[in-house]
Formats: structure tokens, sequence, C-alpha cells
């Protein structure tokens, strides 16, 4: 069974408050309608990047609903939501005009339950559920919404950061981990970053790719940007083939050619000063589009073998693995507008093992900076 609309909203939060809201991208200091009408049945889902992690229900307001649990202290023994010191959640509302009370909470419990028998656990700071039998069309409507919560297909990772604010752009790979499936709501999970620091072993592997991500460009611009001036986005936001063990993913020529139009329409009006794209392969596409160029021989030697191109599933090896660090560091004019520095892909920071090669590139690369940011 299909249901109906639903509403989604960006959800910022300081000392137990909603700091900002956001709909479609766009602020607003409410939710609309009529998810902020009282007495209305509704189901609310809430993520925190990808992953669902509460599952609720109420009539009241939405607004009066989430203000009330983040800000509870344990009056007539409620203490709110856990996931109340999170920074940022995502907040999913569908409304059932007409219906009670008791045939929402049905679909609330159906649902959790769904959660429960895909991820083997119950949503991460779920406090209770009700369970109600023989509800009309209640499992039917919970795994509608269910199958809209957790399908992947088609959506792409989103870019971090505000592009008329930000002053660096920072261009990843690709939107996973190596040996994960799971793809990332937002770029390098930035959105961990601003949140408290994960116990999990999964949660925090994504926290700490996006922790030395901000701890490489604070270093490397010597701390003169403020992490919220920094945009965050890949070569290529949709999931590719997984490459076999111990290679790299490739990307195609088509899905570089598209990112690569996505990137110069971030850059389109905004405030971006430095460019910083990782890896060989990221900027052997940029080069090979025309996004910059260099004097060197790296475009040549970075090309992708055709054993790598051709192989099922197909993965990128260049023709020299060197030809990096002729270009790592560098300062390269990007659409004759930006300053653009290849770096290397973030999961090899800080600089260990056989990658303190680069320790020369890295200070190079500070040196050109201070200089074009330094009054």
């Amino acid at each position: 069974m299909e249901t109906k609309a639903y509403h989604r909203y960006q959800l910022g939060l300081e000392n137990r408050k909603i700091s900002s809201i956001e709909i479609d991208g766009k602020k607003t200091n409410r939710f609309m309608q009529p998810d902020a009408q009282n007495k209305l049945p509704k189901l609310y889902v809430i993520k925190s990047g990808s992953e669902v992690i509460y599952i609720g229900q109420t009539t009241q307001g939405m607004q009066t609903r989430i203000r009330q649990g983040l800000k509870a202290k344990g009056d007539k023994g409620y203490w709110g939501y856990k996931w109340r010191g999170l920074r940022r959640v995502e907040v999913l509302v569908w409304c059932f005009p007409g219906k009670s009370a008791e045939y929402v909470e049905a679909i609330e419990g159906e649902l959790v339950f769904l959660f429960r028998k895909h991820k083997g656990r119950w949503p991460k700071y779920q406090m209770e559920i009700h369970f109600h039998n023989r509800v009309e069309d209640a499992v039917q409507v919970a795994q509608s919404i269910f199958e809209r919560c957790v399908s992947q297909s088609n959506v792409a990772t989103k870019p971090w950061g505000n592009p008329g604010k930000a002053k660096i752009l920072v261009i990843g790979h690709d939107p996973r981990l190596q040996k994960a499936s799971t793809i990332a709501n937002y770029c390098f999970y930035a959105d961990y970053f601003f949140q408290p620091k994960p116990d999990r072993k999964s949660d925090l592997a994504k926290y700490q790719l996006a922790e030395a991500l901000y701890q490489c460009i604070r270093v490397l611009t010597d701390g003169c940007f403020h992490d919220d001036e920094i945009l965050i986005t890949n070569l290529c936001n949709e999931a590719l083939p997984h490459s076999p063990k111990g290679k790299t993913v490739l990307i195609p020529k088509g899905k570089a050619e598209e990112g690569l139009k996505n990137i110069r329409v971030l850059l389109e009006g905004s405030k971006v000063r430095l460019i910083f794209a990782m890896s060989q392969q990221v900027n052997y596409w940029l080069q090979k589009l025309g996004f910059y160029a260099t004097n060197t021989g790296f475009l040549e030697q970075s090309e992708p073998k055709g054993k790598g191109v051709n192989c099922k599933p197909p993965y990128y090896e260049p023709r020299s693995t060197g030809a990096f660090k002729e270009i790592c560091g560098k300062n390269y004019s990007a659409d004759n507008e930006y300053a653009l520095f290849p770096i290397l892909h973030i999961k090899n920071y800080p600089l260990k093992g056989k990658f303190q090669v680069y320790q020369r590139n890295y200070e190079n690369c500070k040196e050109q900076i201070q200089v074009l940011v330094r009054p």
C-alpha cells in the first residue's frame, strides 16, 4: 500500500533547543501545515545521516512535540529524547487525518519491528513502542514507509556545507567507505563531525573520516578558515560497483563529467577561493575534462590501464602510481579562477607509513596557501 505525501526537515539542535529548521534546503522558522497542527495523529522518523535512530508518533504539533522531548528533565518520569545531544537530525513526518491515535501507534510498532528485522537491532535511540493487533492495514502502511526510509536507489550523497558562505571546496572520490556498502547521506559523513563522538565501531569510523578531513584542512590552511567555511563534495556522489579486493573503485568517464558539472554549479556564485582535490584518479579526471592543467606528464601517466577498466567489476589502476607525487601540494589554476591543490585521499591523513614521503609536498602546500590568504 502506498502512503500519502510526507515532509522532510533538517533540524539544527543546540542546548536542547531547535536552532534551525530547513525544508527542501530552504530555511524557515516553523514546521509547515498540517505537521504543525494540534490534535492530528502523526508518525515521525528521526534520522542521523543515513541511519534511522528513532520512530515516534504524536497528536501534538511537531514543533511542540520535539521541543518537549528536547527540554524534558524527568518530570512525571519522562526524560525526553535520548538523541537530544546531537547537533543535526533529519525529520520525516506523515499525517493521518481522520485516523485515531491507536491507528498510528499500530503503524509505529510495526515500523520499528521492520527496522529490527532489517538491521538486527532496534533503532539506536528508541525508548518504547506500542503494540496493537489486527489494526486496519497497519502492516502495509508501515511497509510502505519503511521502503521510503531505507531505499538507496537513485539517491545521491549530498554535498555538505553552505556554498554562499564557503571559501574552501574539498573534492573527494565517491560516497562510501572502501569496505562498506552504506551510502553516506552527506559527503565524507561530514555531519558526524558536528555530533558527539559515537561509541559504536561503525559510526566511529565515519566520525573519524570526517574528523580527519577537517583536521587536514585546518593544518594546511593554518587555521585561517572556520569549519563552516568548508564545502565538501565528491567527483561522483552515486554508488559505484565495489572494486576487487585491494583495488580502487573506477569512476567512469560519464560519472566524472556529471560530477564536474555539479561542481561548477556549486562554485557558481560561491565565495570559494581554494579547492583541495583528493586522489590521483580525481585529479586525472579534473585535468582530462579541462578543469585545470599541469605542465607535467601527470595526465598521461595517470590514464587508467585497460586491464582495470575491462575487469568485472572494473577498477582504477594508473599507468604510474608515482605520478601523483609530482603534482601533490602544488598550486594550479582551476577554470582560471580558483587556486587548486591536489592532495592525497583523506583516508591517508595523518601521513604515515609509505605516505610519509608526501610530508614535504604538504609543507609546500601550506606555505603556498599562506601566501594566498595572509594579508
